[in-house]
């Protein structure tokens, strides 16, 4: 009987994720006698097991991903006749983007019978949620109110009524940004 070396059969990929995301990173090796498999990082940060970040069999698991976790994995497969190794990179994206306005809404003269286009267009990362206020009250899309898919507010057939002060409001989970315009 030979012993061998190790070699791997599964090598872990690189992978690339948002905060709180998962990642697993794979890693199999063969030979004679039957190699263990460690897991270090190659920025001689230990790798401190913990509910959110654990081995299943040969498998790295880390959960609810951070920044801090990006950086190089390095999987060893030893045995007594030697060892291997092979690395992955790791690297977690932030998303904490929060909400600003591309374009606000602004004071605008309507004359009665109109139709009007109020403009609110923002960004952010995730995309954010748009809602519009008339005088402090929250607008409900209607046949006359409809807030179009680019955030910005059509009314139709606009009354003395409509006049008054109206508020965008774009917001995500990392933040909100307002802007507001007149209709006269």
């Amino acid at each position: 009987m030979v012993d061998v070396i190790p070699r791997f059969v599964v090598t872990p990929e690189n992978r690339t994720a948002k905060v709180g995301e998962e990642v697993t990173l794979d890693c199999e090796a063969e030979g004679d006698p039957s190699p263990t498999v460690a897991w270090e990082r190659d920025d001689g940060q230990q790798i401190v097991f913990t509910p959110r970040i654990y081995l299943t069999g040969n498998q790295l698991h880390i959960k609810d991903a951070k920044e801090s976790d990006s950086g190089l994995y390095i999987c060893i497969a030893e045995n007594a006749v030697g060892s291997a190794e092979t690395v992955a990179s790791v690297e977690i994206q932030s998303h904490a983007n929060p909400p600003h306005l591309i374009i606000e809404p602004y004071d605008l003269e309507a004359l009665q019978g109109a139709t009007i286009e109020l403009p609110c267009m923002g960004d952010g990362d995730p995309p954010p949620q748009v809602k519009w206020k008339k005088d402090g009250r929250t607008i409900i899309s209607t046949d006359r109110f409809r807030i179009a898919a680019s955030g910005s507010l059509h009314v139709t057939n606009v009354t003395t009524l409509d006049s008054g002060r109206y508020e965008c409001s774009i917001t995500n989970e990392f933040g909100r940004a307002t802007g507001q315009g007149l209709l006269i």
